[in-house]
């Protein structure tokens, strides 16, 4: 019989987890060791051509401190590691596999990486300065306050990756690794160039001033369309007819080849959007139309195995953005309980009725509710509004809501029941009218307990996603109206 050996480090699966074995390179001056494979190995210390270092392959080693100096680690593969506050200065790296490894604090100076593979890493706080990236595939990893600095590359290097505030100094790129990844932004390049094709084959280079969506020709990718409007405008703040199309589930299908890929797609767009979301880059309303995009792929339980495994997959991202659509409707919750009557709003524009009504037509259609009146309110002017239909006092807050970055939605709250209009009053109002009740969508599923400690509850319920948030609160807008909103709302009243 055949003992399983994947995903153990090479060890029969069951078997306990060997013994960590410290090496102080320091203290020796031989060769390591005479297998090929090292597993679960601690390395300090300075590498010497003497340890062969490039002779092994590691598995669940830490490099802890490691300072490595004109070594060949050509075809070196290392795989389930750690790399803390290490140093590599002409290294060969050529031909190396490095997979499911995380890097943190460490710099690469003057490192060959032609034909290297790095898949599924980790990056927080690398610094790459005149690196050889010729040939390089670094795809689906994550790369957190990295920086480049002088590196050379051949060809697009970077595929399906996060990045996150990482600074690109004198290098060059090809338009398409600004599409292929999620994150990079034109504002943390410093005379970089970017040019339409190979360095080994005919290409021109491109002005950053003459960029824009078209420049980049995809049109029929969704997804790459979301990382150029990223990179050119710096946050996801933004929206049209391109950014609508990006939400739009029917869209996604058509690209998708095969469930697995779009599985990681989609984990490496939520990753990026919540990213975004935390740096107040995107407003909540983005994040409630993926969050329901997710909704309908669990929803949807296909027969086929393949499907199925899809399912469950999206079921893990659907759970992780239901804490922060939690946090957009416990606020909802809170200002819809503490507001009057009418809504009472900061605006910008003249003391002007028409100039409102104007400029925010589609919302007051929408959400059934009129400009009341227009208050002088020392810069900005108060705008109120008033509902005239069933709930539009609520979906309107909703709407309101939904255009707010994450700072300001954790702000609003504050928004308290003006002097005139108490608790009382609007409670009496709702019992004698036969306007029907506001929905009831605050029996949450998952998310923050309502106790002082504010700690995290996951609850059975948000597995089986019955109904779309989106709908309810009527949500399914286009993003070019949330736009308009934040460019005419300042913030809500206290």
């Amino acid at each position: 019989m055949t003992s399983d050996l994947s995903n153990t480090g090479g060890r029969p699966f069951g078997e306990p987890v060997p013994t960590v074995m410290v090496i102080d390179l320091d203290s020796t001056s031989n060769h390591l060791q005479t297998s090929t494979d090292l597993v679960n190995y601690t390395l300090r210390g300075k590498v010497l051509p003497a340890h062969r270092l490039g002779h092994h392959n590691f598995l669940s080693c830490v490099f802890d401190k490691v300072i490595a100096e004109d070594i060949d680690l050509s075809r070196c593969d290392i795989k389930d590691s750690l790399m803390k506050d290490c140093r590599f200065v002409r290294c060969k790296i050529n031909s190396a596999s490095h997979a499911e490894t995380a890097y943190v604090r460490s710099v690469f100076e003057e490192c060959d990486f032609k034909d290297a593979a790095l898949t599924n890493c980790e990056f927080r706080e690398v610094l790459f300065v005149r690196c050889h990236l010729s040939n390089l595939l670094t795809k689906g990893c994550r790369l957190y306050d990295c920086a480049f600095v002088d590196c050379i590359t051949e060809t697009h290097v970077f595929e399906s990756n996060v990045f996150l505030r990482c600074d690109f100094t004198r290098c060059e790129l090809e338009l398409r690794t600004i599409a292929s990844n999620f994150g990079l932004k034109a504002q943390l390049m410093t005379d970089c160039r970017l040019r339409d094709g190979r360095l080994t084959e005919p290409h021109q280079f491109v002005e950053f001033a003459t960029l824009d969506s078209n420049t980049f020709g995809n049109r029929d990718n969704p997804l790459a369309s979301l990382s150029v409007r990223y990179f050119l405008d710096g946050n996801l703040l933004g929206g049209n007819r391109e950014v609508d199309h990006v939400f739009d589930v029917k869209n996604w299908i058509q690209f998708a080849r095969q469930p697995a890929s779009l599985t990681q797609l989609v984990e490496q767009l939520t990753e990026f959007l919540i990213n975004t979301y935390e740096n107040d880059e995107v407003n909540v309303h983005k994040i409630l139309l993926l969050h329901d995009i997710t909704r309908q792929i669990v929803s949807d339980r296909g027969g086929e195995a393949a499907t199925h495994r899809a399912s469950i997959s999206f079921g893990g991202i659907h759970l992780a953005l239901s804490r922060f659509v939690e946090e957009y409707l416990a606020t909802l919750q809170e200002v819809t309980r503490n507001s009057p009557q009418s809504i009472h709003l900061l605006a910008d524009g003249p003391l002007s009725r028409s100039f409102f009504e104007e400029h925010l037509r589609e919302f007051l259609v929408h959400c059934d509710v009129v400009v009341s009146d227009v208050r002088p309110h020392n810069s900005p002017v108060e705008l109120i509004l008033s509902e005239i239909g069933p709930n539009g006092r609520f979906y309107a807050l909703a709407l309101l809501l939904a255009s707010f970055v994450r700072f300001e939605l954790r702000a609003a709250p504050a928004a308290k029941v003006r002097i005139g209009h108490s608790r009382k009053k609007n409670k009496q109002r709702s019992k004698s009218s036969s306007v029907p009740a506001v929905p009831e969508f605050f029996e949450i599923t998952c998310g923050l307990s309502s106790d002082e400690q504010r700690a995290y509850e996951l609850r059975i319920k948000s597995i089986l996603p019955t109904t779309s948030i989106v709908v309810d609160l009527r949500l399914a807008v286009s993003t070019r109206l949330i736009r308009n909103l934040r460019e005419v709302i300042i913030r809500l009243l206290k």
